[in-house]
């Protein structure tokens, strides 16, 4: 497989995240299949500037290698960020182009 760098525009997102660590979703005792069930169980129809239908799922601030903490973020593009609903957070994922 040929790694592709493509460009595009910065991308909204409104969504959940927790804080976890492979370990912990390993053996069940994970908080990720919560969070894509109270995404899409609670938080998806209260989100009104939805971009298009897309849902993504973001794994960062990484503290160490494979063992450590990370954050799991699960969220819809939207339009834009000037209104994000209690209990959510907003991200956004940055440009990208042939000079990064």
């Amino acid at each position: 497989m040929d790694l592709q760098i493509i460009k595009c525009d910065p991308i909204m997102l409104i969504g959940i995240e927790d804080r976890t660590k492979n370990e912990d979703e390993v053996s069940g005792k994970g908080k990720i299949p919560n969070l894509i069930q109270t995404f899409y169980g609670e938080k998806l129809n209260g989100l009104s500037n939805r971009k298009d239908n897309q849902i993504l799922a973001v794994y960062t601030d990484y503290e160490i290698g494979e063992h450590g903490y990370y954050t799991y973020f699960i969220g819809a593009k939207v339009k834009e960020l000037s209104f994000i609903p209690e209990g959510m957070v907003g991200r956004v994922i940055p440009s990208l182009n042939n000079n990064n």
